[in-house]
């Protein structure tokens, strides 16, 4: 089953919330910075909102609901030599508001598949009757040091 209208509206939409800052922007490590994202419907092409923590190795994309179930997406910079993985948290909120999230099945952990076009990454989420298909595309920095020395040959040749 694939997401519902107001379901895929609640994933374009900015939430107001203090924790959340709407970047693609996020530092690795010292040599490594994703400079931008993109997270994409694979299906319809529509692009999603997603935001960062602070001092989180994360971009997460706002929580949608299920049936029952609340969902929140993120992709997790494990290594900043490897692709994210996709992950999931799922849960039911108690008569009281608690959430209760369920065991870590399957869909906790989704990696990528290389698709046809350049520099795009896919994922599959699926859990229940809910599928998800998102494709990334990202721009990454990498900085690198390097000692050395110079050793200049014949510099007479490059003087009055």
């Amino acid at each position: 089953m694939k997401l519902d209208k107001s379901t895929e509206n609640s994933l374009e939409n900015k939430i107001v919330d203090q924790h959340r800052e709407y970047t693609s922007y996020l530092k690795l490590d010292e040599s490594t910075e994703i400079i931008d994202i993109g997270i994409f419907n694979a299906d319809t092409g529509k692009k999603y909102e997603q935001y960062t923590r602070q001092d989180r190795r994360n971009h997460f994309m706002n929580e949608f609901l299920f049936e029952k179930y609340h969902i929140q997406l993120r992709f997790h910079w494990e290594d900043s030599n490897e692709e994210p993985t996709l992950d999931a948290d799922i849960w039911t909120v108690d008569e009281s508001g608690g959430k209760e999230f369920l065991d870590k099945g399957d869909w906790h952990h989704t990696k990528p598949k290389q698709d046809e076009e350049i520099m795009f990454y896919r994922y599959e989420f699926k859990f229940d009757n809910c599928e998800l298909n998102l494709k990334i595309k990202r721009k990454i920095a990498k900085t690198g040091i390097l000692d050395g020395k110079v050793v200049i040959k014949n510099s007479s040749k490059y003087t009055n």
